[in-house]
């Protein structure tokens, strides 16, 4: 739910993320979910970000219009954190291969076994998002994050409203939390990183972040300047 606000954000403001992959989902100290790595976004509008016939992204999570080399819109995040919620549910991908080709097949062409049949016992509706999240048509998708998002709080209410009375979870290594709504600053914190390393450890380089905790009408709660 955390992600889909920040990409229905950032879809709303023309950005496609375009690499959504557990990888790039981070859990900060308070309980809220970061969706980082913008490194291969770009803006609907501005076609040169992109070339005809090219592919970019991570080959299990990337959606069959990118694998085309097709023009990607919202609906293409959609498919990947549709794939996310697959593996995460079930403990496997839906689609994989021993090479590139056969992973680029089985998004193009196998159908996926549903997730209550990998793992019988999992609410069906919860099976039927996921599904319809990674349809190979993005016609036949959810069409927007929001509608995506209505769907996950029409099945489990309870779920979707604990998302917004968040207890913080320990973590081992000390993350700061994130610069309130409308006080951007230009720590760490504002772009959803831990504090500097020790001394005696390589340095690391920032990451621009969206904090998928805000909501989608607001702005994200962590800077979208890179750093």
């Amino acid at each position: 739910v955390q992600v889909l606000d920040a990409l229905a954000y950032a879809h709303a403001r023309g950005v496609i993320h375009r690499d959504i992959k557990p990888a790039n989902l981070m859990l900060a100290a308070d309980g809220h979910i970061k969706l980082m790595d913008f490194g291969i976004a770009r803006v609907q509008a501005d076609k040169r970000l992109t070339r005809t016939g090219s592919t970019v992204g991570s080959l299990f999570y990337m959606s069959p219009e990118q694998i085309k080399g097709s023009d990607p819109d919202g609906r293409s995040d959609l498919y990947s954190l549709g794939i996310t919620m697959y593996e995460m549910v079930t403990g496997r991908r839906p689609f994989g291969g021993d090479s590139d080709f056969q992973i680029m097949s089985a998004h193009l062409q196998q159908a996926p076994m549903a997730p209550i049949e990998v793992i019988p016992g999992i609410p069906s509706g919860l099976s039927d998002i996921i599904l319809m999240a990674i349809e190979k048509d993005p016609g036949a998708r959810f069409q927007t994050a929001e509608a995506f998002r209505a769907a996950l709080g029409h099945a489990f209410p309870e779920a979707v409203t604990a998302t917004k009375t968040l207890t913080p979870v320990p973590i081992p290594v000390p993350f700061a939390t994130a610069s309130p709504v409308g006080i951007p600053t230009a720590s760490s914190s504002s772009i959803g990183m831990p504090p500097p390393l020790p001394q005696n450890l390589p340095p690391t380089v920032p990451m621009t972040a969206v904090s998928a905790g805000a909501p989608a009408a607001a702005a994200p709660w962590a800077d979208t300047e890179p750093a």
